[in-house]
């Protein structure tokens, strides 16, 4: 059987996400994600939701990246909090997650410079074929980040989920437990 390629579609959707994800705000007060209460955000044009602690700041829009929640400040690292940021757009109709898998690999490729991926996982979210991607990236400023990418396709869209962290981070595996566990509640559009 034949597949559509994907004909751009991922560095479209990756590219506002790394961009959005390096982006700091003003600090926002640490809250104890185990305790604190969560919220669930639906997206009223694209249909998905969303959840993450209440406390986290949330932007939301029409545009590729639709959604972007800020969380605390990563532990030690100054000018940069936790963040999720949801892209979306299109797909050919009948594209594969085999195929996004391929072409965010060679999108990855050629930036081996600023980008490596230290592991792949293929999940099933809720009975969609999915992946999450966990890899070290280096903004243009120099930055060293941690982020994981939850990719999905669903009902003709994909979907980026990428939760960011800094690489430096004092308390690095306890926030990327907390953005895996957000990555996580994500539901793709109906």
């Amino acid at each position: 059987m034949i597949r559509p390629r994907l004909p751009g579609c991922w560095p479209v959707l990756l590219l506002p996400v790394a961009l959005l994800a390096a982006t700091s705000l003003a600090p926002a007060a640490a809250a104890d994600p185990s305790t604190a209460p969560w919220t669930t955000f639906r997206h009223p044009v694209y249909g998905f939701a969303v959840s993450h602690p209440h406390a986290w700041e949330t932007l939301s829009g029409e545009g590729r990246a639709a959604f972007a929640a800020m969380g605390p400040p990563a532990a030690g690292a100054s000018g940069l909090r936790l963040s999720v940021v949801v892209a979306t757009g299109p797909v050919p109709a009948g594209a594969s997650i085999e195929q996004a898998d391929a072409e965010v690999q060679q999108l990855l490729a050629g930036q081996s410079g600023t980008v490596r991926v230290l592991r792949r996982d293929r999940i099933d979210l809720r009975g969609v074929p999915s992946f999450i991607l966990y890899m070290a990236r280096t903004t243009p400023t120099g930055q060293q980040l941690y982020q994981m990418v939850l990719v999905v396709i669903h009902r003709g869209r994909g979907y980026a989920v990428v939760g960011t962290t800094a690489a430096a981070s004092t308390n690095l595996a306890e926030e990327t437990r907390l953005l895996q566990r957000v990555l996580l509640t994500f539901q793709p559009g109906t």
